[in-house]
């Protein structure tokens, strides 16, 4: 699948300005664009951000259910990163 948006990981940070959150990619690159205009595609993926937590937040709670065979670490790998990515973007420590 070919991703149009700017590679992760991302970083939120507060910047210099009180109040004002910035975004950049690992490498330094501005996700939000120029003056805060956020490109098309990391627009898009922003805006899917709730849909996300959503749907990890419930891929979770369904593999912790769920008995499964197999090979459990790796679906045990799976879950933490979706916890992981949900505490991520709701603000909680990790």
């Amino acid at each position: 699948m070919e991703t149009k948006h700017t590679p992760g990981p991302w970083k939120a940070y507060e910047s210099a300005d009180a109040g004002w959150f910035d975004i950049e990619s690992e490498g330094g690159l501005d996700v939000l664009g120029y003056e805060g205009c956020a490109k098309e595609a990391n627009a898009r993926l922003i805006a899917a951000a709730p849909d996300l937590i959503e749907a990890l937040d419930t891929l979770t709670l369904v593999v912790g259910m769920t008995p499964m065979k197999g090979n459990l670490e790796a679906l045990q790998e799976a879950q933490d990163m979706a916890r992981a990515a949900i505490k991520k973007a709701t603000g909680q420590s990790t």
